[in-house]
């Protein structure tokens, strides 16, 4: 107060003087920049379940690291003349990526086999039912007339057994007619008999 009565010959106090600040408007500094980048790749890193299977597997990985550090000692291979001296826990690890490579090729072979014998499995399947659908065809038509047949009343049945008679006489009489004939040749060649 002291100030304002004293008029424009006073200084304003150190309160007055400071502006209000946008924030943000000073650029963080190069720490602080790290910092940020690294908060922001960890904070979508989420721990593992607590439970027997990542127990396990970081047991296995403890075990692998101490088979590590203990087969550094440097070893000499020799293959095809050739000679290379690698650490031995190194030429452990190469030898089983190799039996694992060998392993999951195999496997995508039988894959392989297992689908070319499903396709054609597959394709004998459908040529049978082709097949079983073509003798269906073939035999419908039959099957149409035997129930037709079945559906037709009684006289037709009584028909077709008269015809059946017909036929027979009619064999019947060509039967006659033939010995008939046979006699009168024979007749014919002998007036004696």
């Amino acid at each position: 107060m002291a100030n304002q009565q004293a008029g424009p010959e006073a200084r304003p106090t150190a309160e007055e003087t400071r502006r209000p600040r946008a924030a943000g408007a000073r650029k963080p500094g190069a720490i602080a920049r790290m910092v940020e980048r690294c908060r922001a790749s960890v904070e979508h890193i989420s721990l593992p379940p607590a439970d027997w299977r990542t127990f396990g597997w970081g047991l296995l990985v403890l075990i692998v690291l101490a088979f590590i550090i203990r087969n550094w000692a440097p070893v000499r291979i020799s293959l095809f003349g050739w000679y290379l001296d690698a650490p031995r826990a190194v030429v452990f690890v190469i030898i089983f990526l190799l039996g694992m490579l060998t392993a999951w090729l195999l496997e995508v072979r039988g894959r392989r086999a297992a689908a070319a014998g499903a396709e054609a499995s597959a394709a004998d399947e459908e040529a049978d039912e082709q097949a079983a659908a073509e003798q269906a065809d073939e035999l419908a038509p039959d099957e149409e007339a035997e129930e037709a047949e079945e559906a037709e009343p009684a006289e037709n049945e009584v028909e077709a057994v008269e015809a059946d008679d017909l036929e027979f006489d009619e064999a019947e009489l060509a039967q006659v007619e033939d010995d008939l004939a046979a006699e009168a040749a024979l007749g014919d060649e002998d007036p004696s008999i």
